[in-house]
């Protein structure tokens, strides 16, 4: 894993760019305050539905149902939330 660290006003730019289909980007941290629809709706997001029921069971273990329905759209999974506070507690 190659960990890029990109300035916060660099970030919007530097993202949309590596988010094409040029660009192999595997992961991003991503929230609404990201762009997070946006990426969705412009397809630079992929669908995590299948790949999760087939290879997450890791993160279901981890991650609940309803925490996973919070940020779907339509019943659809972009994005994997964050438990970091809940592992902190």
């Amino acid at each position: 894993m190659k960990l890029l660290l990109i300035s916060p006003s660099a970030r919007g730019q530097q993202i949309n760019l590596m988010l094409t289909p040029v660009d192999k980007l595997d992961l991003v941290v991503t929230s609404v305050t990201f762009g997070y629809n946006a990426q969705i709706f412009s397809g630079q997001l992929i669908l995590l539905n299948d790949l999760l029921e087939d290879c997450g069971n890791g993160i279901k273990e981890v991650i609940s149902d309803k925490m996973l329905d919070g940020p779907s759209v339509d019943a659809s999974i972009y994005e994997v939330p964050s438990v970091r506070n809940r592992l902190i507690n």
